[in-house]
């Protein structure tokens, strides 16, 4: 019997835990029949590798066992062993086979030798290829199940390995889709989310978002808000920028609100020319307004990202310098779905611009070219809608996580959201109602 056995974690992790039936099965049978199975250990490193529920059980009951060594060349070789061992052994559930096939799939391409052409996803490939033989499979489940490996061990170690377990567990009710969907989430709301799991207050997912949802009452709304320096406001911003306190500002993002002045005419305005200049003109001076009014509370070194069509683009950039700051460059954000515009009479619209200004001398905090392909979600929320996955690199590449980002124009509150799963906090207005509504409900849901 060998007593200086070493238990990994992250090895032991790879292993699926028995459910609470098999695991008193296999205590009746090693009372009964003893241990009659090896422990099997790395050799020369005492590190347990097959038997963790044995060693577990005979230790408790004082059952002797025996244990026979491995020699393996390195831990990948060791992780290698675990994950093979598990494959045709007891019943797994499929979201167990698909852990382990992801975790197989990560540690065998791993070892693939580069190909000669330098070209790494060559290999990824043919891993998948292979293991999708083995297992008799596509191999894009394979890529899947590696996807799914993945949010499993960053929500175990955002959330503890208890989440680990419970989600790989054979009861479980935890989709693969939904773990993945979580994973994305920030690691505050994955905590939420997996600690009214493991206390069984929820069965999966969608019922523990469904009670987080339900339990933010309005007091809890405010606490949130004001920790996120004020927050969501509905109403002018001039009603709130006195809440800003000075020098606070890192980057206003923003798009001039165009649609106040198309009063429910927005189609009608875009197709004539005249009645369009006359609303980009409106808009610019209800920008310029809020540009001198913001520059006390911007940073001594602030950028400024505007949104604008082409058309908009020069009323939109006098208005910038007339408040006092410089115009460094123009980003294109090409957003593939778009309007039919005029059909024949113009080319179809495919981009829009965006003006990057400043104040002072702020520098990049992580370099970004000025095209940008991020496609335009199809969203009926608002019509002038931005998508999070175009927002996000902007604030990333401009500010750092703590700093105050601000859209005084924010629509359903899309600049606000993505400050917040950036890592900064955010200040936002909206003057229309339904469009402040649908902003709450969006950072209620992120919160």
């Amino acid at each position: 019997m060998t007593t200086n056995i070493t238990i990994d974690p992250e090895l032991k992790a790879l292993i699926p835990h028995l459910t609470t039936d098999e695991r008193q099965q296999l205590e009746v049978n090693l009372l009964a029949e003893g241990c009659r199975d090896p422990l099997v250990i790395w050799g020369g490193h005492g590190i347990l590798l097959d038997g963790h529920n044995r060693l577990e059980i005979c230790q408790k009951h004082n059952i002797h066992y025996d244990s026979t060594e491995l020699l393996l060349p390195d831990r990948d070789a060791a992780r290698r062993w675990i994950i093979n061992n598990q494959f045709g052994r007891r019943n797994l559930s499929p979201n167990q086979l698909s852990y382990i096939r992801g975790k197989q799939y990560e540690s065998e391409k791993l070892n693939v030798g580069r190909p000669k052409d330098n070209c790494a996803q060559s290999a990824h490939f043919k891993t998948a290829d292979r293991l999708a033989v083995q297992h008799k499979i596509d191999p894009a489940t394979i890529r899947r199940d590696a996807q799914y490996a993945n949010a499993v061990d960053t929500i175990a170690e955002n959330c503890g390995g208890d989440a680990r377990d419970i989600i790989l567990s054979h009861d479980a009710r935890i989709t693969r889709k939904d773990v993945i969907g979580l994973m994305k989430k920030p690691p505050t709301f994955q905590r939420t989310i997996m600690t009214k799991i493991i206390s069984s207050e929820a069965k999966d997912i969608r019922m523990a978002k469904r009670q987080v949802k339900r339990e933010r009452t309005e007091s809890q709304v405010e606490a949130c808000q004001d920790r996120m320096v004020d927050g969501w406001y509905q109403g002018d911003w001039r009603d709130h920028i006195g809440k800003l306190t000075d020098r606070s500002v890192s980057l206003l993002l923003t798009e001039p609100p165009y649609d106040q002045v198309y009063q429910g005419h927005r189609k009608r305005v875009r197709n004539d020319p005249i009645a369009y200049d006359a609303v980009s003109e409106q808009a610019a001076m209800e920008l310029e307004a809020l540009l001198m009014a913001i520059n006390p509370k911007l940073t001594v070194d602030a950028h400024l990202l505007i949104f604008c069509t082409w058309r908009s683009e020069l009323s939109i950039r006098i208005a910038i310098e007339n408040a006092g700051y410089v115009v460094r460059g123009i980003l294109v954000w090409v957003k593939n779905r778009h309007e039919s515009g005029t059909l024949c009479g113009a080319f179809t619209p495919k981009y829009e611009h965006i003006i990057h200004a400043v104040k002072g001398n702020p520098l990049l905090i992580k370099p970004m070219g000025d095209v940008i392909v991020v496609v335009k979600d199809l969203s009926d929320r608002h019509p002038t809608e931005k998508p999070i996955d175009l927002l996000r690199p902007l604030i990333e590449a401009t500010t750092v996580e703590g700093t105050l980002v601000t859209d005084p124009f924010g629509g359903v509150a899309s600049t606000c959201v993505a400050a917040y799963l950036s890592g900064r906090q955010y200040w936002g207005c909206e003057i229309d109602a339904g469009y402040y509504a649908a902003g709450m409900e969006r950072l209620n849901d992120e919160l």
